[in-house]
């Protein structure tokens, strides 16, 4: 009797091992068929891709902004999205301030999208690097011509766009920055007596940048440089353009002592 019991209790253990191991397995199984009906989906299509690389530029993720919009252009060439990518890659590297990475990715878009809506914001940004990359006017001013090559053939190429007021206050800017440069090499001629150079310089000024804010200057330091020639009728001439062509400017006043003078 007591081995037909232990011989029971062993049958009891074993199918009762075997059951729980056998619920656990069906459990597990169930588990991963119901995590697999709703995996989350890992691959995001071109316009998942773009919409996220844009959300994380709004926050000012930049480099991580740029790694999503490479993504849509490398893995999605044909996709109607690249144009947008391009433009947003070109976004996230000025975000970065990274201007010459952005400004190839902006001629791009010009290049390969001509037709895209994005093509006027590209090329007014493409402006915007050159001028973010200007020098002070005591250095070279190649970015600066530059800006002022790409604001004027958006006004040029896109009289329409919305960005036309931007694009001329910028250009103007621009124009103003190659006056103060000529400006101040006219003065230093002036300063050394090289009366010539100093002429040349402000006659540039007057005939390149007449509607710089540097022109009424180059206008009174012409005069300047007759008067220190004794050249009076010619300075004299000078005076009254910057009070006639010039009467709000401070200069005006400037220019009214020097005739008086004069005369």
């Amino acid at each position: 009797m007591d081995q037909l019991q232990r011989f029971q209790s062993t049958i009891f253990l074993k199918l009762g091992s075997r059951w729980v191991f056998a619920s656990f397995t069906i459990l597990m199984a169930l588990f991963i068929v119901g995590c697999g009906s709703h995996r989350v989906k890992v691959e995001l299509d071109a316009e998942e891709r773009y919409h996220l690389g844009k959300r994380l530029l709004d926050k000012g993720d930049c480099l991580e902004a740029v790694q999503e919009f490479q993504k849509v252009i490398f893995n999605f060439p044909g996709s109607d999205y690249v144009d947008d990518a391009e433009y947003g890659l070109g976004m996230a590297h000025y975000c970065a301030e990274e201007y010459a990475l952005a400004a190839s990715e902006f001629r791009r878009v010009l290049r390969d999208y001509p037709r895209s809506t994005y093509a006027d914001d590209a090329q007014y940004m493409l402006g915007v690097c050159y001028f973010d990359q200007s020098m002070p006017t005591g250095l070279d001013q190649e970015f600066t011509q530059k800006a002022i090559e790409a604001f004027q053939k958006l006004l040029d190429d896109y009289p329409e766009s919305e960005l036309v007021d931007q694009a001329r206050e910028k250009l103007g800017l621009s124009r103003d920055k190659l006056a103060k440069k000529d400006f101040d090499t006219g003065r230093l001629y002036l300063k050394l007596d090289y009366f010539q150079a100093a002429i040349l310089s402000f006659e540039g000024i007057l005939t390149q940048y007449p509607d710089s804010k540097w022109a009424a200057e180059a206008q009174y330091s012409l005069g300047e440089v007759y008067k220190n020639q004794k050249e009076y009728t010619k300075a004299l001439s000078a005076y009254e353009k910057v009070v006639t062509n010039y009467p709000t400017e401070k200069v005006a006043e400037k220019a009214m002592k020097r005739i008086q003078e004069i005369r």
